[in-house]
């Protein structure tokens, strides 16, 4: 455990504060959650058990009492706050509003750790796409070119800021003149969830622009529903892996030049409630 956490870096208040826990016993091992308790102005440090452990949400009371225990000021107690409110958001719009706001927080830091700036990758629809065709000498660095290459288009200033990013974040680097991607370049793994499932809902929309703007020659969309039992769930699942394996391979072994950047899209969700319950 190091020294010190970055609270931007955390997308769950409890996580935090279990890291900060384990922080602080580190450098001084007279440290307890008791003396934090006792600190924060808690009246029994069982309170904060609980709220640790999730079995007791924080309100605005015991929130300030948690702010005042962490000393924190600023932009880092306006993204605690909010995070608290991120993580006991009991509707998607609630987590949503709280995650824009989270992400706005991260924007006005100047901070350099991957782990942080790399969210932006997900930020919008555009940016994966940029990230391939910005390694192609097509476009000839010129970004309302690089913009008209991308459908939908997008605007000569939102090229050149989706350039930057990449190039800021180490996605991408410029040599002699022309983009290149490190091959070490790996998408993080270690991205909130709120913000992968915008990234998917993005791409889902983008999916219904190609039903609504592009030829049946141009795309290949399937959309059934079909009924599945139990015992046989774990045999579609499966297939759907097989799948991903081989597509993944395809990609890795694809030779020849590029023609065009492809998305592939693959959902398989129920779409009723189970029509009977085993007994247990």
């Amino acid at each position: 455990m190091k020294n010190n956490i970055e609270l931007l870096a955390y997308s769950d208040y409890r996580e935090y504060l279990n890291d900060y826990f384990t922080m602080k016993k580190k450098i001084k091992t007279s440290f307890s959650k008791r003396y934090f308790a006792q600190k924060a102005g808690f009246s029994d440090h069982s309170q904060l058990n609980q709220l640790l452990n999730g079995r007791r949400n924080a309100t605005d009371k015991s929130l300030q009492k948690l702010l005042k225990g962490l000393g924190l000021v600023g932009n880092d107690k306006e993204y605690f706050e909010t995070l608290v409110k991120f993580t006991q958001a009991k509707t998607n719009e609630e987590k949503e509003a709280c995650f824009l706001k989270l992400n706005a927080i991260r924007k006005t830091v100047d901070v350099h750790k991957v782990t942080i700036v790399q969210h932006q990758y997900f930020d919008k629809w555009f940016y994966p796409v940029v990230l391939e065709i910005a390694q192609l000498d097509i476009w000839e660095n010129d970004f309302k070119k690089l913009g008209k290459l991308i459908r939908p288009i997008i605007s000569e200033k939102d090229a050149k800021e989706a350039i930057d990013l990449l190039v800021k974040i180490d996605m991408l680097y410029k040599k002699n003149g022309r983009y290149y991607k490190p091959q070490n370049v790996v998408v993080p793994g270690d991205i909130a969830t709120q913000k992968i499932r915008l990234a998917m809902r993005n791409n889902i929309k983008m999916g219904m622009h190609a039903s609504d703007e592009m030829t049946p020659e141009e795309r290949n969309i399937i959309s059934y529903g079909f009924m599945v039992s139990e015992g046989n769930k774990k045999k579609y699942d499966a297939l759907i892996e097989e799948f991903q394996e081989k597509l993944n391979a395809l990609v890795v072994n694809e030779s020849g030049d590029p023609e065009c950047m492809y998305q592939c899209n693959l959902q398989f969700f129920p779409m009723t409630s189970k029509f009977y319950q085993k007994e247990k």
